[in-house]
């Protein structure tokens, strides 16, 4: 899901929150803050029997995606 930074850090953490079923971490939160921020580019990680990747696409939108871990 490629998200418009204009929605705001707030309703994006909330709508990751809400696509790992309500168990993100302060890391994963801290991470979305530096891509948000424009201090990083990508990052992945997996919680419980979830993994996903945050990125700024090349539109500068802000990708979500979440996955079982054994998807790929």
């Amino acid at each position: 899901m490629a998200i418009a930074p204009a929605m705001g850090l707030p309703t994006i953490r909330e709508i990751l929150n809400s696509l790992l079923q309500g168990n993100s971490t302060p890391s994963i939160e801290r991470e979305l803050q530096k891509i948000y921020e424009g201090q990083a580019d990508i990052h992945t990680f997996s919680v419980g029997d979830l993994e996903g990747s945050i990125e700024r696409d090349e539109n500068d939108n802000i990708y979500l995606g979440v996955w079982e871990a054994d998807f790929h």
